[in-house]
């Protein structure tokens, strides 16, 4: 996560720490790996809690005139994630992967005035008498950059053709919604919160080939639908600026593996 926010309010502004803690994580995970039907099923899986706490934030401190870093909240982090592989016989793979998380901030970052009193934000208000939040995550909030669900699924067929080892396969990823931030507080220079939720999106990808003594030709295609999936979004530059996916990618790729 990271925070941005100079918080110029009353009682000298608020003080940044001279120290910063170590932060930690503690992973607990059961994990199966698991083959079926003489291995033509194969269904491996995680169920996972991840502890972090302590986490280590960036703050903007105007009085230093620039970014520093402080201690963030306490966050939990669960989840549960399945990989999949199914081989129906004639060539014919199926892929699936999908994973499942849930983050939410269990214990908030500390801030303090200037003469050491802990800040209550939710005693706050700003000019226009909006209630201010914690600007390094709410209790409750989910981490950044944390999609609730991710899901990919490839089909794959491979054929004897004349002594070529032919392939035709095809595939989509799927991410769900997530934020680029925790901060609520801050404002762009637009006057727009910073809090962005990026939206979800599908990508789809395909791809034919044929391989034979150590030669590989292969023709593909990602992001066939040209989805501008957006990956990342700040304010750094004083305008909201995105990250996107790469466009709609055709090309041919021509390989030789060198035989010992």
């Amino acid at each position: 996560p990271a925070m941005c926010s100079s918080l110029r309010l009353p009682r000298g502004g608020w003080t940044a720490p001279y120290a910063v803690a170590p932060d930690t994580l503690i992973n607990n995970e059961l994990g199966w790996k698991t083959s079926w039907f003489d291995e033509r099923l194969i269904l491996n899986g995680a169920l996972y809690q991840e502890n972090w706490n302590d986490a280590q934030i960036g703050a903007l401190d105007a009085s230093l005139l620039g970014g520093i870093i402080i201690n963030g909240g306490d966050y939990r982090v669960r989840g549960l994630e399945i990989s999949s592989q199914g081989r129906l016989g004639n060539g014919l793979t199926i892929d699936v992967g999908v994973a499942w998380n849930h983050s939410e901030l269990i214990r908030e970052a500390a801030f303090f005035w200037a003469d050491g009193t802990p800040i209550n934000f939710s005693t706050l208000t700003d000019q226009a008498g909006r209630r201010l939040s914690n600007p390094a995550g709410v209790h409750g909030s989910p981490l950044a950059g944390a999609p609730p669900f991710q899901g990919n699924l490839r089909i794959r067929y491979e054929i004897d053709l004349g002594g070529y080892d032919a392939f035709a396969q095809m595939g989509a990823v799927h991410q769900a919604h997530s934020l680029a931030t925790v901060d609520r507080l801050t404002l762009d220079t637009q006057g727009n919160s910073i809090y962005y939720d990026l939206p979800p999106f599908t990508t789809y990808a395909a791809a034919l080939g044929a391989e034979r003594n150590g030669w590989r030709v292969q023709l593909y295609g990602d992001n066939l639908t040209d989805e501008r999936a957006e990956l990342y979004a700040n304010e750094r530059q004083y305008y909201k600026s995105i990250t996107v996916n790469r466009p709609r990618t055709i090309g041919l790729h021509v390989s030789y593996k060198f035989q010992r």
